[in-house]
């Protein structure tokens, strides 16, 4: 009983051998050689690592494996290029002509799938103008968030003045939709008096300056309004900054 359950095991193991060795085996020549099934020139340089014989004496299919067309007198294989359009070097210093990136354009012109390989250089000017502006939801939920970003004014002047002093920094406002389910109908349960505004759609209430002090006060002095709904006014108050 146990040699046959051997030679029953030994004859599982022979099948799967012979299975793996057919299916590694039945890979169909398309498989290894795509190219030699396309016709014409125009569809066989479509293949990245294919190219086409114009050879007139050539015997085999034209549109083949570069390293099987060795033979071939005439090799249509197209190996693409690289065109600088434009090479103006590296500078920073200067206020009107800042130049961070070299070449600034170029022209490439590839096959399907072919690689292409280019250098360039990249350099952060000096005092490179940076403007900030930020748009801040000032519902009653956020009351501490404007505290606190209030107190950082400095900081983040301070940030981004370490990098380039040609800075200036702007502040806007929003709230919420003006339409229900984001407010309320009924008046009284929007805020209506100077310390509480209704809600809006956006304010601008500081243009761009130099003066973080500047910033940190009206960041400060902006009025705090509600809602009855989670802020989504975010996006329509951003197109109209």
């Amino acid at each position: 009983m146990m040699l046959f359950s051997s030679y029953k095991s030994t004859l599982h193991l022979l099948l799967l051998l012979f299975l793996l060795l057919h299916s590694l085996g039945s890979v169909t020549p398309k498989r290894k050689n795509p190219c030699i099934f396309e016709e014409d020139c125009d569809s066989c340089l479509l293949r990245p690592r294919c190219a086409w014989c114009k050879d007139p004496n050539w015997k085999g299919s034209r549109c083949n494996l570069i390293a099987n067309q060795k033979d071939c007198s005439y090799i249509e294989n197209p190996e693409g290029s690289v065109e600088i359009l434009e090479d103006r070097p590296l500078s920073g210093s200067s206020h009107q002509n800042y130049v961070q990136i070299h070449p600034q354009r170029v022209r490439i012109r590839t096959r399907v799938g072919k690689e292409v390989k280019f250098d360039f250089q990249v350099s952060q000017a000096k005092e490179y103008p940076v403007d900030l502006y930020y748009l801040m939801d000032l519902s009653n939920s956020m009351s501490d968030d404007r505290e606190m970003l209030a107190k950082l004014a400095d900081k983040i002047a301070s940030a981004i003045q370490s990098i380039t002093k040609d800075f200036h920094i702007g502040f806007g406002s929003f709230v919420d939709k003006e339409v229900y389910p984001f407010i309320s109908l009924i008046p009284e349960e929007n805020c209506q008096t100077p310390d509480c505004p209704g809600p809006y759609s956006f304010q601008h209430q500081m243009k761009l300056s130099p003066d973080p002090f500047l910033f940190r006060e009206k960041v400060r002095r902006a009025p705090i309004s509600g809602n009855i709904d989670q802020p989504e006014g975010g996006l329509d108050a951003l197109v109209q900054v």
